[in-house]
């Protein structure tokens, strides 16, 4: 690549000339244009000199590129820096990353402009239609900045947002989340109604006994807010937040498979086979040997025929009886796992350990026939797996301590 190139491009950019720009960039190839990304982005350089038919190019030729960072910003990220909303607005709809964070801290660009309070950012921020509901590490939106801040002109500006108030929900229910009580006053002294108005059927205190949140707990009660929803709506709720992941015990205790078991019996009854070797030998007494011998013969074909009949009968009933025995099992193993791997922890590891037992033991089960004749599969298995489902029910789920305490560590 001659040296003097790159510097050709970038005057270019400058100089606004971006048909020549484009046309030069074209003889370079695909390649080549990489390799001038690397000295200087090109990416930047459009985004700072208004070039849209070169960003538009760009986006066209070298659309792996859109998420180039130069300064640790990206093209988006520097078009709502300088207020350039036109092009912003641009490389959104190609898809570039609108949920960019800043640094380790997952501060966005909208939390920069609360932190510096820099109310030009923030109208540039406003003007490219930048979502103020994205969150930092720890949870809060710039909202809850602004309102930690109490500098009334950011604040305006924040609440005349239409996602403002979802904005301040999000805040809300990561106060209550972490056990956050100072973060709760905050928001609560800012003028953030602790009553939810987004439909939901639960309340701001029903997530605060759902995640055990002791301390805004008393806060929300002392406010007034009561909980909407029942202990056991609440600890269904808890377990599909805090499930476990399976391991191989449970996943042994839930998916053992069962055989059924063919138990032997009778496909008539005794009394018939009587009746039939009464008749025959009656027949031997008034009759001819041979009409003795064809009678019995004619008899025994037509018991043994009858004999088949009901035999091929009882084993298309059986299959019909596994298959639906089957499926009702099957779907018990899953709603047991389920449950299993919601309270799968230290302290329920004996809980876990004797139901899985229990379960092995069990008597496997087998196909009977009733006083009427009827095929019947015994159903001791399932009548256990009842048991134990509403055993595992009750059982209360844990909120990990650790997990809120790491957060609590973090603000």
């Amino acid at each position: 690549m001659p040296k003097g190139k790159p510097k050709t491009i970038y005057a270019l950019i400058e100089q606004g000339l971006e048909d020549e720009c484009i046309t030069l960039l074209k003889e370079y190839g695909r390649n080549k244009v990489e390799e001038l990304q690397k000295d200087k982005s090109i990416w930047h350089l459009a985004v700072m000199n208004n070039s849209k038919s070169l960003i538009t190019f760009l986006l066209d030729t070298q659309y792996n590129n859109i998420e180039w960072l130069e300064n640790s910003i990206t093209p988006w990220c520097l078009a709502v820096t300088v207020g350039n909303a036109e092009i912003a607005k641009m490389l959104a709809q190609r898809g570039a990353n609108t949920n960019f964070k800043l640094n380790e801290h997952g501060n966005t660009i909208f939390h920069k402009a609360v932190a510096e309070t820099d109310l030009k950012l923030l109208q540039n921020c406003i003007a490219c239609e930048v979502n103020s509901e994205l969150v930092d590490a720890k949870g809060y939106t710039a909202h809850y900045y602004a309102h930690l801040s109490k500098n009334k002109r950011l604040n305006e500006a924040l609440q005349k947002l239409k996602k403002a108030e979802n904005a301040n929900v999000i805040d809300l229910h990561n106060s209550v989340k972490n056990d956050d009580s100072e973060a709760l006053h905050v928001l609560l002294n800012a003028g953030v109604s602790p009553i939810l108005r987004n439909g939901s059927k639960s309340t701001l205190l029903d997530h605060a006994l759902i995640h055990k949140s002791t301390k805004v707990e008393a806060i929300l009660r002392a406010a007034g807010i009561s909980k909407a929803l029942t202990d056991l709506e609440l600890n269904e709720r808890r377990r599909k937040i805090y499930s476990k992941k399976p391991n191989p015990l449970l996943t042994t205790y839930a998916m053992d498979k069962s055989s059924l078991k063919r138990s032997k019996f009778k496909i008539l009854p005794q009394y018939l086979m009587a009746i039939s070797l009464f008749f025959t030998l009656c027949t031997s007494l008034v009759a001819p040997v041979l009409l003795s011998i064809g009678v019995g013969l004619l008899s025994g074909f037509i018991y043994f025929a009858y004999a088949g009949a009901l035999h091929i009968r009882n084993i298309k009933h059986e299959k019909t009886l596994k298959a639906t025995y089957k499926k009702a099992l099957d779907l018990k193993r899953v709603e047991v796992l389920k449950l299993a791997e919601q309270i799968n922890t230290e302290k329920n590891a004996e809980l876990l350990e004797k139901l899985a037992s229990e379960f092995k033991e069990a008597s496997e089960p087998t196909f009977v026939t009733n006083d009427n004749g009827d095929r019947k599969i015994t159903t001791g298995k399932l009548l256990l797996i009842d048991k134990q489902i509403e055993q595992l029910k009750s059982v209360e789920i844990e909120v990990p301590e650790s997990a809120r305490a790491k957060n609590r560590a973090q603000i």
